[in-house]
This record gives C-alpha cells, sequence and structure tokens, in this order.
C-alpha cells in the first residue's frame, strides 16, 4: 500500500477545534496515515515426503516429509506526531503554538558511540528550549500533527512449521513449531511528547514485544 491519508475530523466531536463552522482548516495528516504498508502472508509445503520431489520413499520420507512453513511478513512506516501541553482556551482547547515544522527531531541520537539510541538518555526530541513559549494570548497555529516528524517504523515476521502425523486411518497429531517476531526487532514506544513534562522528550516503553517461540501439538480423533 502506499498512501495518504487526509482528514478534518480527527478528534470530531470534541472541543479542541479552531473552527466549528469551518472544518477545512482542520485538514491534515491523520495521526492514523502510513505512507508505506507492506503484508505478506503465504504457506508453502516443503518438497519432501510421499509424493513430493525429494525424500518420496522409505522413513526419511515419513519423518521429514509433510512439512509446510508458514508466514505473516508485516512492514509499515509511522504516523505523525504531534505535540500537547500548550495553555488550553476555551472551545478551541490546547493547540500548541510553533514557529517550524522543521528538525524536532534529535540530531544526536544515534550517539552513545555509534550504539544507537538510548531511551534511558537519549531525546527523542529536540531539547524543551527549542519550542517558543506558549502564548497565553492567542491560540496555537500548530496543525494536529507534524507532517514532517513520524514514529518509528514497523517491522515484524511471524513463522511457524506444522506438520500432519496420521496416527490411525481415523485420527492425526498435528504439530507446530511457531515463532513471533522471530528477528527479535526493537520497536520503541512514542516519546513523551507535553511539553510541560519533565520527561518530555524520553521513551518509557517498547511498543512491540520480544521473540517469543512456541510449540503446540493437537490430537484429532
Amino acid at each position: 500500500v502506499l498512501s495518504k491519508w487526509f482528514t478534518d475530523a480527527e478528534n470530531w466531536g470534541g472541543g479542541d477545534v479552531m473552527d466549528h463552522y469551518n472544518r477545512r482548516v482542520e485538514k491534515g495528516l491523520s495521526a492514523n496515515d502510513k505512507t508505506h504498508e507492506v503484508k505478506l502472508n503465504y504457506i508453502y509445503a516443503l518438497p519432501f515426503g510421499w509424493g513430493k520431489r525429494w525424500l518420496s520413499r522409505g522413513i526419511l520420507a515419513r519423518t521429514i516429509g509433510g512439512w509446510r512453513l508458514g508466514a505473516i511478513h508485516y512492514y509499515s512506516g509511522g504516523t505523525p506526531m504531534g505535540l500537547g501541553g500548550a495553555f488550553s482556551f476555551p472551545i478551541v482547547g490546547n493547540r500548541v503554538y510553533i514557529t517550524t515544522y522543521e528538525n524536532w527531531r534529535n540530531p544526536t541520537i544515534q550517539g552513545h558511540g555509534g550504539k544507537g539510541f538510548d531511551p534511558a538518555v537519549d531525546l527523542y526530541f529536540q531539547p524543551r528550549s527549542f519550542f517558543p513559549e506558549q502564548p497565553r494570548d492567542r491560540p496555537g497555529n500548530m496543525s494536529k500533527n507534524n507532517p514532517k516528524l513520524r514514529t518509528e517504523p514497523s517491522w515484524n515476521e511471524n513463522i511457524s512449521l506444522a506438520k500432519t502425523f496420521q496416527v490411525t486411518e481415523s485420527a492425526r497429531l498435528d504439530v507446530r513449531l511457531e515463532a513471533f517476531n522471530l528477528l527479535n526487532r526493537v520497536r520503541f514506544s512514542s516519546p513523551d511528547s507535553n511539553l510541560n513534562s519533565i520527561s518530555f522528550g524520553l521513551v518509557r516503553s517498547q511498543a512491540n514485544g520480544p521473540r517469543d517461540m512456541q510449540v503446540g501439538m493437537k490430537l484429532y480423533w
């Protein structure tokens, strides 16, 4: 999928709208926008065993043959991010005031001797001083989200290896070996985006789980 999601009703029904009688001024990228997204699913019967190309006879045909490889791949870009923590006005809410959409991301995020992002100490955003003080005499001018700043992309692979053993004429045993997040990819959660928070710009959690593997068996009769 290659797409772009615009909306003028990100939080329709809520109070944070600049002009309820002119929703066109709210038009912008949705917080759910993902420019690139790939979903790939497949099942492949390995070419071993009875009636297959290799090892079609003998004991190995019964033990090695009949296995099925299944996989689910998911890859997508990040979603647009916004800021909070501005002074709250009646009706229009706490729209943040900004002077630029550029360079919000911390340029030193790949520090620490080339070891990559350390969520315990590295700021995802520029320091708080990079952003202007929030005025109390006018609403903010920022759109719902910054079109030039996105969350981390999502990459994931789930793999399964399964086989059906025919125990008797009426009974069979299914065996499955499964791995979730096979490559043990790490995806951090979104950073604290509240300008008034003492942890502004810090990432406090991981968005996905670590690699998980399991074995399952199911007997049919």
